[in-house]
């Protein structure tokens, strides 16, 4: 994943490099990820407001800041806000008529290209669905001059990862269009088992089906993955968006952009169908045009209203509907890690065992934390390789080596060089310098699922190879297990 656009880790990595430690700066990325969605929030205001008045900015903004998606990711170091601002920004640019088409068409290619740095799905959730509602709010005979700036600012902007990507591997698309620009430092299976991993190979009704379940009844009703994450994330907002983008488009008033809103709804949801893999969170950044179209339908509900004492009922039962959608995410929030979501926050040092004694350094490392281990009791030449285990934020990164499902790790090309002699694959560890293998199984077997893994790589192997040539020291509440590696003979 290094090579996708990572615009949202740098400023992360800003962060880090301003307070010295990555550590420290986690809170930090938190908040400022936390900031966007507010600052999206109080783009999406502004649109409503425009689009139907107060009522219609206010709604849309709470409506989205409400919905338990957006505060799950909203709350996480992580860029899902950062698509979600670059599409309300470049909707308000759209709507400001009276700047020239040029410009805006230079502001639009401006924010779809950052969000394309954070997030390469932004192509056809932000991108796309911008560049279409450009052409539907200028005359047909700017077209050629707002899209070409808009296409000139967007490169302008991504060449800083283009360039890098051609640099580092050759390729200014890795790990897309391998079969254009080649596969870097990967294997054509390795380049195949990506794109067989980032979109689904469902049939039409399939994914049809999947957006039933993923979108319009996401977390309400029976799970139909057993095992997978099923909360009302979304809680109603969709039911409500379709009802009232109907109702916008039918008053005239807001007829022109709910048909925008519509139709920028369905890019999303298209893209979403045919290039993705077809999660819910993937869908996240369409809670800037739902939010806006149920916020339309109910603001022009309530204005179409003529007696003003069943306008005001209307209004007051609007606030306390908005108050309880408010609370709906706290309510799925206090049921989390087993009813105390909130008891490691400020723990972030504890994890690490820097804020710890010695003593309780050794005992958690050898009981309850792996990374304890690897940070306070393994010596500082020893190294440790991480077998299923891609979540190294906790561990010292001169002591370990890990790799994503993706790429190949050290005991892959050991198991390639040498097959069917485990007492060679142990020889070679050592001789690379590790003292000792962290696996976990689990994840290991969640790749072999999901067929991500090199084949070589699976859970009875590793564990097979584990148990009979190196020595157990520890196995973890989590699921992990601690080997160390024999020393020559």
């Amino acid at each position: 994943y290094s090579y996708l656009p990572g615009y949202v880790e740098a400023a992360f990595y800003h962060l880090a490099v301003l307070k010295g430690d990555a550590i420290e700066a986690v809170y930090a990325c938190q908040l400022l990820h936390a900031l966007m969605a507010l600052i999206t929030a109080w783009l999406i205001a502004r649109i409503g407001r425009r689009l139907d008045g107060q009522m219609a900015g206010i709604v849309a903004a709470v409506l989205m800041t409400g919905t338990p998606w957006v505060i799950v990711t909203g709350s996480l170091a992580y860029n899902e806000m950062v698509v979600t601002l670059m599409l309300a920004a470049g909707m308000l640019a759209e709507m400001e008529q009276r700047v020239s088409p040029w410009r805006r068409g230079a502001m639009i290619g401006m924010f779809a290209a950052a969000a394309c740095g954070a997030k390469l799905t932004a192509v056809g959730m932000a991108a796309v669905p911008l560049g279409m509602a450009l052409l539907f709010s200028i005359d047909r005979r700017r077209w050629p001059a707002a899209m070409g700036c808009a296409a000139l600012l967007g490169l302008i902007v991504l060449a800083a990862w283009l360039i890098r990507n051609t640099v580092a591997c050759g390729n200014p698309l890795f790990p897309f269009a391998t079969g254009i620009f080649g596969t870097a430092h990967w294997s054509v299976e390795q380049a195949a088992i990506w794109s067989a991993g980032h979109a689904s190979d469902g049939t039409l009704g399939e994914r049809m089906h999947a957006l039933w379940n993923q979108l319009l009844r996401f977390g309400l009703g029976v799970n139909p993955s057993e095992g997978e994450p099923w909360k009302p994330q979304w809680l109603i907002l969709p039911w409500i968006a379709m009802i009232g983008v109907v109702i916008g488009i039918v008053q005239p008033r807001t007829r022109r952009w709910s048909l925008a809103l519509l139709a920028m709804m369905f890019v999303q949801v298209a893209f979403w169908l045919m290039f993705t893999h077809l999660q819910s969170r993937f869908l996240l950044s369409a809670v800037v045009p739902i939010s806006l179209c149920a916020a339309v339908g109910i603001s022009a509900l309530l204005r179409a209203t003529r007696s003003s004492l069943i306008r005001r009922a209307l209004t007051m039962l609007t606030a306390l509907g908005l108050i309880a959608w408010c609370s709906a995410p706290a309510a799925i929030f206090r049921n989390e890690a087993r009813g105390a979501p909130a008891a490691a926050i400020g723990l972030a040092r504890m994890f690490t065992g820097d804020d710890l004694a010695p003593l309780k350094q050794r005992e958690l490392g050898l009981s309850t934390f792996p990374a304890l281990f690897v940070n306070h009791v393994v010596p500082a030449s020893g190294r440790v390789l991480l077998v299923g285990e891609a979540a190294p934020l906790y561990y010292r990164p001169e002591r370990i080596t890990y790799n994503t499902v993706w790429d190949r790790g050290p005991l892959s090309r050991i198991m390639r060089e040498q097959p069917d002699d485990p007492a060679a694959w142990v020889s070679a560890l050592r001789e690379a310098g590790y003292t000792h293998v962290i696996v976990n199984p689990s994840m290991l077997e969640r790749w072999e699922r999901s067929r991500w893994n090199d084949p070589s790589i699976t859970a009875k192997g590793v564990m097979g190879f584990a148990n009979t040539h190196l020595q157990l020291v520890q196995r973890y509440p989590r699921g992990e297990f601690l080997f160390e590696i024999p020393l020559a003979n």
